[in-house]
């Protein structure tokens, strides 16, 4: 995977945040885990996906800047990628920090535009939190 590929797909994985919380679990295989304050969330289903993330977006995480990225090849299918986060509210405002590393594995079928819609990921999350309670 090339990197352009890489930052493209978390530009549009940030713009799904405005979107909806669908927008956002499309961007997850399933099953998928997560890991936040401690804690693993396994997601069997898409909809796991979409109620762990909906319940994000419902507390006034409607918003997400990309800060910086840093990926490095784990192989011909699999990427690992380290991004940080500046989850907002509505008008902008930093609501948490985050850095999440990512897992992608990719299946190349048919054309590059399909690698999008196969990315699966495990996210690791260290976060701090700047104004709000975790």
């Amino acid at each position: 995977m090339k990197d352009q590929e890489i930052h493209d797909y978390f530009i549009r994985y940030a713009q799904s945040f405005a979107q909806s919380a669908g927008a956002l679990a499309d961007c997850y295989a399933t099953p998928s885990v997560f890991a936040r304050s401690g804690e693993l969330w396994l997601n069997p289903s898409a909809m796991d996906n979409m109620a762990a993330l909906g319940a994000l977006i419902s507390q006034g995480f409607t918003q997400a800047a990309l800060l910086s990225l840093h990926s490095a090849s784990l192989g011909e299918k699999s990427v690992v990628a380290t991004v940080e986060w500046d989850y907002q509210d509505s008008a902008g405002r930093s609501l948490w920090q985050s850095t999440c590393s990512y897992k992608i594995l990719t299946e190349l079928r048919d054309a590059a535009s399909t690698i999008f819609k196969k990315f699966k990921h495990v996210r690791l999350n260290r976060s701090r939190c700047s104004t709000c309670t975790q």
